[in-house]
């Protein structure tokens, strides 16, 4: 009777093998300069009581292992007050939304999408006007052209007197 269970057993763990799809491509480390074009910053202020809630717009480029430009649109909560010596003065609660699009990646082109959770926070003690350090970290949803089928994730950060700069793991999913 045991052995009569084993052989469609094993016909079913077989057959589940078998419809394994391919994995996904080695993960890579990439990592660069991120450089932005402050000539293209525009923002909207929105002050709800001892709140500030920004909208800020702005082009980015990144350079090194992903040569892309980015459209970038961040959403701000500035916990303090819109006026004074904003931003730099207190913690800011960021969420971001990119489109990128890539001039090379191994060889390859095509656009992506990040988004992103992240903050600014004071970088001087006392606070000063845009002294502060920027983290976020973004997800690469969805590609288009030869990057269809990344995935992959980037944090991104930038602290005084430094450039900013973006790292994370990459990879492509089967077709």
């Amino acid at each position: 009777m045991k052995r009569k269970l084993l052989i469609p057993a094993a016909a079913v763990v077989l057959a589940l093998l078998l419809a394994v799809p391919a994995s996904a491509s080695k993960p890579m480390i990439v990592s660069g300069p991120m450089i932005v074009d402050p000539t293209t910053l525009t923002d909207q202020l929105m002050p709800t009581g001892d709140r500030c809630f920004v909208n800020v717009w702005y082009s980015a480029s990144l350079d090194g292992d992903i040569a892309a430009s980015c459209a970038i649109h961040e959403w701000q909560v500035a916990h303090g007050p819109c006026a004074g010596s904003f931003p730099g003065s207190y913690k800011e609660t960021l969420h971001l939304e990119a489109d990128c699009a890539v001039t090379d990646l191994q060889g390859k082109s095509g656009t992506f999408e990040l988004r992103g959770n992240g903050q600014l926070l004071p970088a001087a003690d006392p606070p000063q006007l845009w002294v502060m350090d920027w983290l976020e970290n973004c997800v690469i949803l969805e590609g288009t052209g030869d990057l269809a089928n990344l995935h992959g994730s980037l944090t991104m950060e930038s602290h005084p007197d430094q450039p900013g700069t973006y790292s994370g793991e990459i990879h492509f999913d089967p077709q």
